[in-house]
């Protein structure tokens, strides 16, 4: 599972994530809502997810890992913590100077 935000309390959103062949290959909202706009409403409300519908697209661990990379490179401030029994992920906070994005990882499996 791939959870954004950096309140454990509040995360901006949870997905279920499976990669095959080191691609996604299938991703599930664990926690969207579906909203119904009023009959006399015009206004698009879009996918009703985190604070602004914003909607990710989900990534691999390697691509998390990449991404952590780059933002070193580019400067930003980044932590990421590590599962001691076989290495992947579990933590990524980066912060390019407006606010930390952060990234958890849990119930990792290989099959």
């Amino acid at each position: 599972m791939l959870t954004r935000g950096c309140d454990d309390a509040k995360p901006l959103g949870r997905y279920q994530v499976t990669v095959a062949a080191g691609a996604v290959s299938a991703t599930d909202r664990l926690d969207a809502s579906s909203v119904t706009p009023s009959a006399n409403s015009d206004e698009d409300l879009g996918p009703v997810t985190g604070d602004t519908g914003e909607e990710i697209e989900a990534f691999t661990l390697k691509e998390l890992i990449e991404m952590a990379q780059t933002a070193t490179d580019d400067g930003a401030e980044v932590s990421t913590t590590y599962d001691t029994s076989d290495g992947h992920p579990t933590r990524v906070s980066i912060d390019v100077g407006d606010g930390p994005e952060c990234w958890n990882v849990a119930d990792y499996k290989v099959s």
